[in-house]
């Protein structure tokens, strides 16, 4: 199998070549001449055969511009299908819906062509709508299609756009059209849909994403508790589920099934196939109906490969060698997907796989009468050394760090995997077939003594933090001395990399840490949400966007767990609707808003005008309301530095600040740049040098008014959906639009050393 390890080495290869082609082509020019030998020629095949396979299939980058389905003022009529479970969200659900016939509701506007609409819009389009669809559904809907932006944010989605269609009114549900995907996902509905409405939301939510990994209806604090213990990946279809019931399936066939055969049958089919070999060769369509009931994610994708590899070499009689095996399956599902190399869930599975094989080799338990601790010892250390393993890579992506995940592991996974999902397996089973659910009140305990030992874990003090964001070459270090740790010879130079690498990470955090106040407005589309890091290292919120997920994200990226400071300039969804996310998620100290909730129990401050609040040495001066309203008007305007945020403020408000101290360097513009506010004598009085607006692309309300830009002439206009992210530190700024690895095409012409020196800049810093 390793003749196939040029090919995967080949679509690697090509991925890095898009951001470091001069590098790319330097090293292998430089192996070619030290390494040139009779097999070069053939390896050379091979490989490039890898990079011109993942060359022809790979993706695009996202296209910035949908057009022009998002601008037919009377929306479209689409017949289709919904082929998934609907994904509930705060205000309904999403579906995925395929597209058979579209036309226009309202005709007589060129851009809405048919022809053009037929080019542009995909043929699986996402739509919402207040209540679910099963899937497998025939639908004509009328739908009002709205371009979603990415959010252009340190540790959120970046470029690109996604299309969501509002459903205004459906017309002909029809029965299900039979085709062999959707009744899997009608199954699989149905024991959503029985879960829900038998077993609590959080029990029913994990049973869900354990069984058949739909996280739908996983809460973001029990989500959030599994990733600070190091074991959200149990909350998907992953190798440990496959492996477990590899082990059920192939023990129930060969002692239920293959065992009970009569004797002289199995003795004269030995002569053909063993026991064994004939269990394995029947439960390997068992594990392809879970495969396909899981979602065909990477991780189960992967782990079905790999078992089926395995269950083929015992029936052809073949030795299993693991590592033949694992290339063997990277090559397939490069093969599938070669963009899948660039997905943090494939990097991490095969990581822990080889990990794991590579530990077990060192940990084979002997017979010993303290045989049981052993293998418990053995299971830590295997988990153990998975977690530092793999630490650098999660760390990287995910902002966290769980020390306490090798203990978290050696509980909660067994638990889980040999008793909990079994039983779910069989108990879904009987359900699809009978209609009755048998052990769910055994299932509703163990669920939630599971959940609740993860909340206890993952409450721990001190054993799970955000981390700061750190720039990528720290990993690439990492992952490259742990390669020549394996090659002989070199085995003291690549601990000396490795002690370097550790070293210099060290100073990294020691000589980065804020000295000035730094204060970023965030992408968060028709919403608003800023964060203020002042130099003490205290952390202010204002606004939490609709759903609080950029907040979380950025905040993560800054390695931020305390929240001391969360300013509500006004309840309306798009300043507060992300509250009780950052509840869930981070520590919060106060709050201070015009109102506050009766479900939040946060110590809570009322904002009076001329008042004076003191976060460390950071001054916040409350200069609104007056008298505390409900509607826009109402909004808390408050002055931090140089800093003036204004809410929705209208003009009467406006007025009423402008005998006020109000002069500030940096003005967030009020209600998003509607021509209701921002008013000439209001932005003399505060002389601005630079104006933000934070506003969605393509929102309903014309946001910002083009008077307002206008009448913001003389200062540096900032627009979220435009600029990104916008972070100001003493009289700089920087913006997130530009920020990022640059792509580069293939072809030599467009190969621009500039992009490549700056790509090489990144590796080596971060926003």
């Amino acid at each position: 199998m390793w003749i196939l390890a040029p090919f995967i080495i080949g679509a690697v290869s090509f991925h890095v070549y898009q951001y470091f082609p001069i590098i790319t082509c330097g090293f292998w020019l430089i192996f070619i001449c030290v390494r040139y030998n009779a097999t070069l020629f053939r390896t050379a095949v091979i490989f490039l055969c890898g990079f011109l396979y993942a060359f022809l299939r790979t993706t695009p980058e996202p296209s910035t511009e949908i057009a022009p389905v998002g601008f037919c003022p009377g929306g479209f009529y689409i017949e289709g299908v919904f082929i998934s479970i609907p994904e509930k969200s705060m205000y309904g659900f999403y579906h995925n819906f395929l597209i058979h016939n579209i036309s226009v509701a309202q005709e007589g506007t060129s851009e809405c062509s048919l022809t053009t609409i037929n080019q542009t819009l995909p043929k699986y389009v996402t739509v919402f709508n207040k209540h679910a669809f099963s899937p497998g559904e025939k639908a004509k809907l009328l739908v009002k299609f709205k371009i979603i932006k990415g959010r252009l944010n340190p540790g959120g989605w970046g470029k690109g756009v996604k299309l969501i269609g509002y459903i205004k009114k459906s017309y002909n549900l029809k029965k299900p059209p039979g085709r062999w995907d959707y009744p899997i996902e009608r199954l699989r509905y149905k024991i959503v849909q029985y879960l829900q409405g038998n077993l609590r939301t959080d029990i029913a939510g994990f049973l869900e994403s354990i069984t058949i990994g739909y996280r739908g209806n996983l809460s973001v604090s029990i989500q959030e508790s599994f990733k600070r213990t190091g074991i959200y990946h149990i909350l998907s279809i992953s190798g440990t589920h496959f492996s477990v019931l590899n082990l059920f399936i192939f023990m129930i066939i060969l002692r239920g099934f293959v065992y009970q055969l009569p004797y002289k049958f199995i003795e004269s089919l030995s002569i053909y196939i063993t026991p064994k070999q004939l269990a394995a060769l029947i439960s390997i369509p068992f594990l392809f109906l879970y495969l396909i009931a899981s979602g065909l994610m990477y991780p189960s994708l992967r782990s079905f490969i790999f078992v089926s590899i395995m269950f083929l070499a015992l029936v052809f009689g073949r030795l299993c060698n693991w590592k033949n095996m694992l290339i063997l399956t990277i090559f397939i599902i490069v093969l599938i997907e070669p963009d899948c190399l660039l997905s943090l869930s494939f990097q991490l599975s095969f990581l822990c796989v080889t990990i794991i094989f590579i530990v077990s080799q060192k940990l084979l338990c002997k017979e010993s009468p303290i045989r049981f601790l052993i293998h418990i010892y053995n299971m830590f250390f295997i988990s153990l050394a998975t977690n530092v393993v793999t630490m650098p890579l999660t760390a990287y992506y995910t902002h966290n760090i769980s020390l306490i995940a090798p203990i978290a592991n050696l509980i909660v996974i067994p638990l889980t995997c040999m008793v909990i999902l079994p039983l779910s397996l069989i108990g879904s089973a009987v359900f699809l077939i009978s209609g009755y659910f048998p052990f769910i009140s055994v299932l509703e305990w163990l669920c939630k003594l599971t959940i609740g030992l993860v909340k206890i874990l993952s409450s721990i003090p001190w054993f799970s933090t955000n981390l700061r964001a750190f720039p990528l070459i720290f990993v690439v270090m990492f992952y490259l001395s742990l390669i020549l740790f394996f090659l002989p010879h070199i085995r003291t130079f690549a601990v000396f990399i490795l002690c370097l690498t550790v070293c210099i990470l060290i100073t990294f955090y020691i000589y980065t840490k804020n000295d000035t106040m730094r204060v970023t407005f965030l992408d968060v589309g028709q919403a608003d949400s800023a964060v203020v890091e002042t130099p003490a290292n205290k952390i202010i919120v204002i606004d939490t966007g609709r759903n609080g997920k950029e907040v979380e994200a950025f905040l993560k990226y800054r390695g931020i767990n305390t929240i001391d400071l969360i300013i509500i300039s006004h309840y309306a969804v798009d300043h507060s609707g992300g509250l009780k996310r950052l509840l869930e998620t981070f520590k919060v100290k106060t709050i201070m808003d015009n109102g506050t909730p009766k479900n939040i129990t946060v110590n809570s401050i009322k904002p009076k005008r001329g008042h004076v609040l003191s976060i460390g040495e950071t001054r916040i001066t409350i200069l609104n309301p007056a008298n505390i309203t409900k509607n826009n008007n109402g909004s808390v305007v408050v002055k931090i530095g140089n800093f003036l945020f204004t809410g929705d403020i209208g003009k009467r408000i406006e007025n009423e600040l402008l005998s006020l101290a109000i002069k500030s360097q940096i003005l967030k513009i009020a209600h998003h740049g509607s021509n209701s506010s921002t008013y000439k004598d209001f932005i003399k009085n505060v002389s601005p040098k630079y104006t933000v607006i934070s506003a969605g692309l393509g929102n309903n309300y014309g946001h910002p008014h083009r008077d307002v830009l206008k009448r913001l002439n003389g200062t540096t206009k900032f627009i979220t959906y435009r600029d990104g992210a916008i972070s100001f530190t003493e009289n700089q700024y920087k913006i997130y639009s530009g920020w990022g690895f640059k792509r580069q095409t293939v072809s030599p012409p467009a190969v621009n050393p500039i992009n490549e020196l700056n790509n090489i800049r990144m590796l080596f810093s971060i926003w």
